[in-house]
């Protein structure tokens, strides 16, 4: 379980991350 959790932390920040692009781009 502990090996899981960097990956989801992984994952939420990239989503952010990409929001955060496609709001610059607007």
């Amino acid at each position: 379980m502990s090996w899981k959790t960097p990956k989801i932390v992984e994952v939420s920040v990239g989503m952010e991350i990409n929001m955060y692009a496609c709001a610059a781009r607007k």
